[in-house]
């Protein structure tokens, strides 16, 4: 959804997604889908917004980059693949003009 309202694209590294040793990465991926955010923060801000999480021992890592283009990737163990293009939407909130 961010990349779509975004008019950009994504690279998501899976390899650095906080998640407990003891699940797979599939029922992880599934569950809760509103227990974790993604937020697109310029890089010199970073440790600013870490500083935010970690005194409530909340999980805020980088896992991923905005790239220009329409593609989101997923990549993980050095392998990337294609999530999704953008230019086929999936949700229309991408779709809206802006005066």
């Amino acid at each position: 959804m961010l990349a779509e309202a975004s008019g950009c694209g994504a690279v998501l590294n899976l390899d650095n997604i906080p998640r407990p040793a003891d699940v797979s990465w599939e029922k992880w991926l599934t569950s809760f889908p509103s227990f974790g955010f993604l937020l697109s923060v310029p890089r010199p801000q970073i440790e600013a917004v870490q500083a935010i999480f970690q005194p409530q021992n909340l999980a805020c890592e980088v896992i991923g980059e905005i790239v220009a283009g329409t593609q989101v990737h997923l990549q993980a163990q050095g392998e990337k693949q294609l999530l999704c293009d953008m230019t086929h939407p999936l949700t229309g909130f991408g779709e809206h003009v802006v005066d």
